[in-house]
């Protein structure tokens, strides 16, 4: 054998080996999801080679069955519940005996063949005969005249056609959800139930009181920025409207996030992570493929972080643009189009933070207001860290008080039409215009749009129901600063508000504020409105 025949034999050798360890290095199947029942385990596995499915339920080598693409559709939208019940079906089915086949008949003696004939010999062809003349043409004879056509005879009447029976429309089969209540009735009515049951704390949870709560944040944020912020999220969750906070990594925006939702007394609360790769089905769930068999729009809401109280979207700018324009109306709405239906979300706190700026107008203007969180110099942060005591506080926010909180904040806004708040909402009419003003420095109509207006009077009246008013007092325009969505304008609006109409903190309270030319007016709002808060805490009964 020649050396180039060794060296070509000895590569082809080698390449074999090295195929036959990856073949043994990669598993043949694949655990796609696993369900206990009791002592055993039901593995759905996938073949890493062809694709195919099967369901393993036992240690056995016959214990299994393979699945069909229909089957593996079905378990995907299954409980453990109803897998281990497929499972016994399954299992049923391979202990059924068979039925006996019938036995072949005899096949019958095959014929011999006759033996063929041979060829008889061809003939020799006879010799041609010549060409006879051609004969002279015969004359051809007239056409003889049509007759004229008999008349039609009258047609006898069709039979009048027999009437269909009208169909029965088939009704649909009930889908069952994990919690065993059907979606369909049997006159086809949706009766679906809520996606997650609204926020309701336990009848022994204790209220903790406004002050507690902002002395809780300030114990555990460093900086007055802060202290602000955390008053500010509650104001947007007194007033339902979703919440930016925006600045670099590191800046505690997770963690106050976090401490929202622990506050909030048996509150369910989800956090998603964004990025650029991130689909809308992994914050709204995927479709439920057994409720497409039915026509209908059923996706995983159990399973999807939207079936929360306390909802935190991180880094929301890496999320692509179809998923930040599939979030559109959970954030100005809290419901859920999709397909024709809308499905309400009991979503009572809606927080995203941000390390960029959010470059689409309509998503930035779902935000209400945005909370900037800055980096000052490492030896003061350090400095007032290790002063920091967290406190803890036997009292959570309930679902009773937080209720409360936002009928006061219904009632503070309504008080814009009386007369004797007039004065009041002249000033705010002043800072609003200037708000505008200042979010459009060109001119243009990208000022305050009307959406936003009304969210910032919610904002104002969530900030008074805080302080136990019913009523907006100057002071509460302090809010309109967190309104642009940048740092510079935020702090040209907070200089109006300082210098125009004398806003300035409350030394020792956390989101308070006074005005020197609301005192006056203060006081006799004060008389005004006693009767109607009064009134108002007496209905406690009401929210029990």
């Amino acid at each position: 054998m020649s050396l180039s025949a060794l060296l070509k034999q000895n590569t082809q050798n080698t390449q074999n080996t090295q195929n036959t360890q990856n073949t043994q290095d990669t598993p043949k199947w694949s655990v796609i999801r696993e369900v206990t029942n009791g002592r055993r385990k039901i593995n759905i596995k996938r073949s890493n080679t062809d694709g195919r499915y099967l369901l393993a339920w036992g240690s056995r080598s016959n214990a299994f069955c393979y699945l069909t693409d229909t089957e593996v559709n079905s378990l995907r939208g299954m409980n453990d519940t109803e897998v281990i019940e497929f499972k016994q079906q399954k299992q049923a089915q391979r202990k059924a005996p068979k039925a006996p086949s019938a036995p072949n008949a005899p096949t019958a003696p095959k014929v011999p063949t006759a033996p063929t004939a041979p060829l008889a010999p061809i003939a020799p062809t006879a010799p041609s005969a010549p060409n006879a003349p051609n004969a002279p043409k015969a004359p051809t004879a007239p056409i003889a005249p049509i007759a004229p056509s008999a008349p039609n005879a009258p047609k006898a009447p069709t039979a009048p056609l027999a009437q269909r029976a009208p169909k029965s429309k088939s009704k649909p089969e009930a889908y069952v959800p994990r919690d065993r209540t059907p979606i369909i009735d049997e006159q086809g009515r949706d009766i679906r139930p809520p996606v997650l049951p609204k926020w309701t704390s336990h009848h022994g949870a204790v209220e903790i009181s406004w002050v507690d709560l902002m002395h809780y944040g300030s114990s555990r944020l460093v900086g007055e920025h802060m202290h602000e912020a955390w008053a500010l999220i509650w104001y947007s969750v007194i007033a339902k409207r979703p919440f930016m906070i925006r600045g670099l990594p590191g800046g505690a925006k997770t963690m106050m996030s976090e401490m929202l939702g622990e506050c909030m007394a048996d509150a369910k609360q989800a956090v998603v992570q964004m990025h650029p790769t991130a689909s809308a089905e992994e914050l709204l769930g995927a479709p439920s493929l057994r409720a497409l068999d039915y026509d209908l729009i059923a996706r995983a809401f159990y399973d999807a972080p939207i079936a929360s109280h306390a909802l935190l979207i991180d880094e929301f700018e890496k999320a692509s643009e179809p998923v930040q324009q599939a979030l559109l109306s959970l954030f100005a709405e809290r419901v859920l189009r999709d397909s024709g239906r809308t499905f309400e979300l009991p979503i009572e706190s809606l927080v995203a933070t941000s390390n960029n700026d959010i470059y689409d107008d309509a998503v930035r203007d779902r935000f209400t207001v945005t909370a900037w969180t800055k980096r000052g110099k490492p030896s003061k942060f350090r400095q007032a860290f290790r002063q920091l005591r967290p406190l803890h506080f036997e009292g959570r926010v309930t679902s009773t008080q937080l209720a409360k909180w936002r009928l006061l904040a219904v009632s503070a806004v309504d008080s814009q039409d009386d007369p004797n708040c007039a004065q009041i909402w002249e000033y705010i009419d002043s800072a609003l215009d200037k708000l505008s003003e200042i979010m459009s420095p060109d001119g243009t109509e990208e000022g305050l749009s009307e959406r936003r207006t009304l969210q910032m009077i919610d904002m104002m009246g969530a900030s008074a129901s805080s302080q136990g008013r019913n009523y907006i007092l100057l002071s509460d325009a302090y809010v309109l600063k967190y309104a642009p969505p940048t740092r510079t304008q935020q702090s040209v609006m907070g200089e109006y508000l300082r210098d125009v109409l004398k806003i300035t903190p409350i030394q020792g309270y956390v989101g308070r504020y006074t005005s020197s030319l609301e005192h006056d007016i203060h006081q006799s709002l004060e008389i005004a409105y006693r009767d109607a808060r009064n009134a108002m805490s007496s209905l406690d009964g009401a929210f029990k």
